[in-house]
């Protein structure tokens, strides 16, 4: 059985604003899906970049940066990012 291999590409923008006209560049249309991505935090449905299928409340309901949703084929879902604490490793010395 042959094994299929997948390309995976990510592309992460701080301010949308500043992004929308990469989606004219021919690098991006050839290789990205304006209809795919995942949006952390609030605002999901005031944003430009990723085009959601269907808009409801949800999409704009003040949200933690630790929730977001991803969005696949302009369907969204809402999603619960994993969250990592600091470790601080106490000094034997002391």
């Amino acid at each position: 059985m042959k094994k299929q291999e997948k390309e995976v590409a990510l592309i992460l923008v701080d301010v949308a604003n500043k992004f929308r006209d990469v989606g004219f560049e021919e690098w991006f249309r050839n290789g990205f899906s304006d209809k795919d991505g995942i949006f952390i935090g609030t605002g999901a449905g005031d944003q430009g970049v990723i085009k959601i299928n269907s808009y409801d409340k949800e999409l704009n309901q003040k949200r933690e940066n630790n929730f977001g949703f991803k969005i696949n084929e302009g369907t969204p879902t809402l999603i619960k990012m994993i969250e990592f604490e600091k470790i601080v490793e106490e000094d034997e010395d002391e």
